[in-house]
């Protein structure tokens, strides 16, 4: 569903630039200023920054709100003992 890249840059995962495929910080924007997004029953976040880890949360409340339930895998491309978001953004207590 998003990657949590601050300037947009693709992962060159094949099928990346799909209608469905969004920037994080752009459902961010939309978030923030009221604006609806299509929410996936099934969601994929791409990222180890922090805005991924934000994008992350945001998405697993709203498919609870709409689905009653959660479908989400936050994936990064870094380990996580190199990852770049901050530690308290990366393990959240559950639920969301």
């Amino acid at each position: 569903m998003a990657t949590g890249l601050h300037d947009g840059r693709s992962t060159r995962i094949p099928g990346s630039n799909h209608r469905r495929v969004y920037q994080s910080i752009d459902l961010l924007r939309q978030i923030t200023l009221g604006e609806s997004i299509e929410v996936a029953e099934k969601i994929v976040v791409i990222g180890g920054g922090n805005v991924a880890m934000d994008i992350t949360r945001l998405l697993a409340r709203m498919q609870r709100q709409k689905f009653g339930k959660v479908q989400l895998i936050a994936t990064s491309l870094e380990t996580e003992d190199i990852m770049p978001a901050d530690r308290e953004e990366v393990v959240v207590p559950y639920p969301f």
